[in-house]
């Protein structure tokens, strides 16, 4: 489950950081539009008829009279637009769309190149300098009088007008902070002058990122982000580290329980190896329950540990191949007494010191050391207590050969309730059906 947390935390953490990283990229190239109706304080645009003498002139153009008789007098006038940059930042890039308002035709422009647009939106004319063209240069119709090249345009056309490279425009603590641009278009008579009602310029500011309040905004994300993403491998490999010492601590502490059970379980030829295998079906019964990892290798340590007492009864009673006396059986109960006694400040595995002072206890309440009953004895006691009873049966002992596992079951059954809890026989009933025992009962 924290494994998953972990990856599920990184994936959401990278996820954001695509997704925000995608908007700074879009916020970092986005393009300010001003339009003929906008005010602002950063970019001022301004364009008419140039007032120098000589700016205005008519001329006929026998061919436009010729297909249209009576239109051949044009007008012939030099607009002059600026672009003044009013903020404290350069205009790295910049331009301009004009959209024609009557009809006319486009002679010249300067300072720039020029792209025509139908009314429908599609490319008229790709991008040419007019000051150079040639009248192959055009994929446009166009109509020639003398030395010039006229380039009819119907209301709708957009011209846009891009400046030549370097044609930044400086802010306004520089000397100059303006660019001026040229236009010269021809009209009717009829239809008097041009008038530049609606257009538009796109423009973006030198390193204006770094002055706009969204970048720091985007950097405190980031920084943020890289605090959370550290903090995640941080977190990682404590864990794991927290993770290779529990497993250490894990195989220490079941290697030196080991020892010490068999030293136990060495007291007596028919019960060596009793306490690690009393060990083994408490954890698979614990499991079979459901229970969690911890709490299984719980039940393992509990089961490795039941008979620890033992190490204080004399040798002599604990091989004795004949019965007990009341005086040796006694001493032999005592057992559990001294398991607890020895157990007690075992904090690692707490539930030990009950599982060595319980394990003789039964459901009924007719066990000792205590005469607990039902749910009074520890859950953990009541598995080590099937557990203990299981191998005893099923092992070879001085007054009576091993019982069969069909036999146990049997006993087992009639015992539930009495001597043993009912839901732990439970599970170790579907374990024995599994054939989960049959394995160790071969060894």
């Amino acid at each position: 489950m924290k494994r998953r947390f972990i990856k599920t935390y990184l994936a959401v953490l990278f996820v954001l950081f695509v997704a925000v990283s995608v908007l700074f990229v879009k916020f970092a190239a986005a393009t300010q539009v001003l339009k003929d109706n906008d005010i602002s304080s950063d970019i001022n645009f301004s364009i008419g008829k140039r007032r120098l003498r000589g700016d205005l002139w008519t001329t006929s153009v026998p061919s436009i009279n010729y297909m249209s008789p009576g239109k051949g007098n044009l007008i012939g006038g030099i607009y002059e637009g600026v672009v003044k940059n009013m903020s404290t930042h350069s205009v790295k890039k910049w331009n301009l769309e004009i959209t024609v308002t009557r009809p006319c035709y486009l002679n010249n422009a300067w300072n720039g190149f020029v792209e025509i647009y139908r009314n429908d939106g599609l490319l008229f004319q790709p991008k040419i300098d007019l000051k150079k063209a040639r009248e192959t240069d055009f994929s446009i119709p166009t109509i020639k009088n003398l030395n010039n090249i006229l380039i009819p345009l119907e209301p709708g056309d957009r011209i846009i007008f891009e400046p030549y490279m370097g044609k930044f425009i400086p802010g306004k603590v520089q000397d100059v902070n303006s660019v001026y641009i040229g236009f010269i278009f021809y009209t009717e008579e009829t239809s008097g002058l041009m008038r530049f009602d609606t257009w538009k310029i796109n423009y973006q500011f030198e390193h204006a990122i770094f002055f706009h309040p969204l970048f720091y905004v985007f950097v405190v994300f980031y920084i943020v982000w890289l605090y959370f993403v550290a903090s995640g491998f941080y977190f990682i490999a404590v864990k794991r580290s927290e993770e290779h010492d529990r497993k250490r601590d894990k195989l220490t502490i079941e290697q030196v329980i080991k020892v010490f059970t068999r030293f136990i379980d060495a007291k007596d030829f028919y019960t060596a190896g009793h306490s690690e295998r009393v060990g083994r079906y408490s954890f698979k019964i614990a499991k079979e329950m459901g229970k969690s990892e911890d709490e299984c290798m719980n039940a393992y340590y509990c089961g490795l540990l039941h008979d620890c007492g033992k190490i204080a009864v004399p040798d002599e009673i604990i091989a004795k191949p004949d019965k007990l006396t009341d005086e040796e059986y006694v001493l032999m109960q005592e057992h559990t007494i001294m398991g607890y006694a020895i157990l007690k400040d075992l904090t690692l595995i707490p539930d030990a010191s009950f599982a060595a002072f319980y394990h003789h206890e039964r459901f009924d309440g007719a066990g000792y050391p205590n005469g607990l009953k039902g749910e009074e004895i520890p859950e953990i006691v009541r598995i080590v207590s099937v557990a203990d009873v299981f191998d005893c049966m099923s092992r070879d002992r001085y007054y009576r050969k091993a019982f069969p596992l069909e036999a146990i079951i049997e006993d087992f059954k009639k015992n539930s309730g009495k001597q043993f809890d009912p839901v732990v026989l439970n599970a170790f009933f579907a374990l024995a059906e599994k054939g989960e025992f049959n394995e160790i009962l071969k060894k």
